[in-house]
């Protein structure tokens, strides 16, 4: 069991890896090797890594780490509590602002968007994941979650 920990606009530590958000494409390839797959988006202007259980997304321009994509496989924690927990939610949303459609929840001064937690699928197919994102992709998380 992969237990994921998520500190919020920092950093993602997979037990044997670390992945800091902000960091350049180059940094983690030379810390932790090749990715097995690596996919490039022109459209998007984005380039993902799979690695480790986890998508990165670099932006296209400076090749930083801006988002980090955790299934539910990864059992991520955030601040010691289970990102997947019906408990965990209503205490964030107890505490912070959040943004919420049928398919996710972005806590935006957490750093985070869970998809899957509402009645509808997400359109990935994944059953759950959460997507910890650099704090200068905070107005297009709350967007995102708009649209």
């Amino acid at each position: 069991m992969n237990d994921f920990i998520i500190t919020p606009f920092e950093s993602v530590i997979t037990g044997s890896e670390i992945f800091r958000l902000d960091a350049t494409f180059e940094d983690i390839n030379q810390e932790w090797g090749e990715a097995g797959r690596i996919l490039i988006d022109n459209i998007m202007r984005q380039t993902t890594e799979y690695r480790s259980a986890c998508e990165l997304i670099y932006r296209h321009e400076g090749r930083q780490l801006k988002s980090i994509v955790c299934s539910k496989h990864t059992h991520p924690t955030l601040n010691g509590l289970p990102v997947f927990s019906a408990e965990s939610i209503a205490a964030w949303k107890a505490q912070h602002d959040y943004v919420e459609d049928e398919y996710y929840l972005t806590f935006p001064d957490l750093g985070i968007c869970i998809g899957g937690m509402g009645g509808k699928k997400i359109p990935k197919g994944e059953d759950r994941l959460v997507i910890a994102f650099a704090r200068s992709e905070i107005e297009y998380y709350k967007m995102f979650v708009q649209i």
